[in-house]
């Protein structure tokens, strides 16, 4: 098993063990924030060296989700247009798409869905995508639309939150 797969799962200690050991920033940081520990997330994100543009991209979006967490909404959609304008990861923009409001957000749930869809990504990452969109439909009032993405949610990762 690997440590964002136990962070869906929602064990967040074992899941930030493993991302630690393993040398993953992004699952690490996310399992501190689930822990409660957002000054340490943000401390191992701005240690963090990313290796290219995606993870430079990736690491600014994961900031401002810290920021969002500890309630300052627009340094999160501040960083998360930053980091989807550098680069056009599944990561930047789903978090590009839940800093925006659903009208405004809802392109870049598609396209980040349509990345991971593509890439092939575990069933639990297209499930989170899945839920959001299904959240934004539901926002838009388009109440069809977004049950099936609901649905397709559950359909791809039974039991998840």
């Amino acid at each position: 098993m690997n440590a964002l797969a136990l962070y869906h799962q929602g064990r967040y200690a074992e899941a930030l063990a493993l991302a630690q050991q393993q040398g993953e920033p992004q699952t690490a940081a996310l399992a501190l924030l689930s822990l409660g520990k957002p000054a340490e997330a943000v401390a191992l994100l701005e240690a963090w060296q990313p290796l290219g543009e995606a993870e430079s991209a990736e690491r600014l979006a994961l900031l401002g989700f810290v920021a969002f967490r500890q309630g300052d909404h627009a340094a999160y959609r501040r960083l998360a247009l930053a980091a989807a304008q550098a680069a056009q990861t599944p990561l930047t923009l789903y978090h590009l798409g839940l800093s925006l409001p659903p009208a405004e957000g809802l392109l870049a749930l598609q396209a980040a869905f349509q990345q991971l869809q593509a890439q092939g990504a575990p069933p639990e990452e297209q499930a989170r995508l899945a839920f959001a969109l299904a959240r934004s439909l539901r926002g838009l009032g388009r109440w069809e639309e977004a049950l099936a993405q609901a649905s397709l949610a559950a359909l791809l990762a039974p039991g998840q939150p």
